[in-house]
């Protein structure tokens, strides 16, 4: 393998992210993306909601009016892909009129049919389509942070086999070309920790559906139940596991940009790698 993957920072218009980097000041959001870029970003992921557990339910004026602001600055001032990260149809479609170059969405089994009519109308944006199969509710779009359980057995036959035919079923009634859709397989999203090293251990048998694969393990709550360590400490253990997960997976979506952008660079220097860009 003689690529390293995109990095691709996160920008939280949020006063509850998980990871206590939120910024809800458009100008303080903005500030961090320009900062995320300047540490080696390739690409940014802005969001206005939490999807940590327990998080807040935030109705989608509320998500539009934290957003729309600091994405707008950020668009403007930056020059890098965009991806917001949204559930929401009419959030996606204000962003993608905005000029943003895809959406990140957790939804996973449960995509909105109106998601797909906003991408009918921007052929050319770009979907990461997340792994999560549990329902955001027994009413759709009343909550928006998905329960973050594990129910006993829930992957009898491995938890990859059944992330790549859950995935491969939201694409093949999907209405996007090949060319718009990354996959996520979820970390962190309805899986035990053991189901998480195994996604991580075998990212490559997703990648072999033959789209893009973006992981995200950055600060995830598997990391600290496996090293004791609280969220601001969680470093080392997510550069280990972005690492290892490296030679498979397109586009690594992380808090900590500045420190695995510097793991990257003696990763490729002790590789040879060269450093492709995925919007070449």
């Amino acid at each position: 393998m003689n690529r390293r993957p995109l990095i691709m920072g996160i920008v939280n218009v949020t006063p509850d992210s998980f990871s206590g980097d939120g910024r809800l000041d458009p100008q303080a959001a903005l500030d961090h993306a320009e900062s995320l870029v300047a540490q080696g970003a390739d690409c940014l992921d802005i969001g206005a909601f939490s999807s940590r557990p327990g998080a807040p339910f935030v109705d989608h004026d509320t998500e539009r009016v934290r957003l729309l602001p600091a994405l707008s600055l950020i668009r403007r001032a930056l020059s890098c892909p965009l991806f917001v990260d949204t559930t929401c149809p009419v959030v996606a479609k204000a962003a993608l009129d905005l000029g943003v170059q895809g959406i990140n969405t957790i939804e996973g089994l449960s995509v909105s049919p109106a998601l797909w009519d906003v991408f009918r109308a921007h052929p050319q944006a770009r979907l990461i389509l997340m792994h999560n199969a549990l329902p955001f509710s027994t009413s759709p779009r009343t909550q928006a942070t998905p329960i973050q359980s594990h129910p006993p057995h829930a992957y009898p036959q491995g938890v990859m086999a059944h992330v790549r035919r859950d995935l491969k079923t939201v694409i093949d009634k999907s209405p996007l070309n090949p060319s718009q859709i990354l996959l996520d397989p979820g970390v962190g999203f309805g899986k035990s920790v053991q189901d998480n090293l195994a996604l991580i251990q075998g990212v490559g048998d997703l990648a072999t559906l033959g789209y893009p694969v973006v992981l995200g393990v950055s600060r995830k709550s598997f990391l600290g139940a496996l090293v004791n360590k609280t969220i601001p400490e969680r470093l080392p253990a997510g550069l280990a596991a972005m690492l290892f997960a490296a030679p498979h997976v397109a586009m690594m979506r992380t808090h900590d940009v500045g420190a695995l952008a510097d793991a990257f660079t003696v990763w490729g220097a002790l590789a040879q790698t060269s450093h492709p860009h995925l919007y070449d």
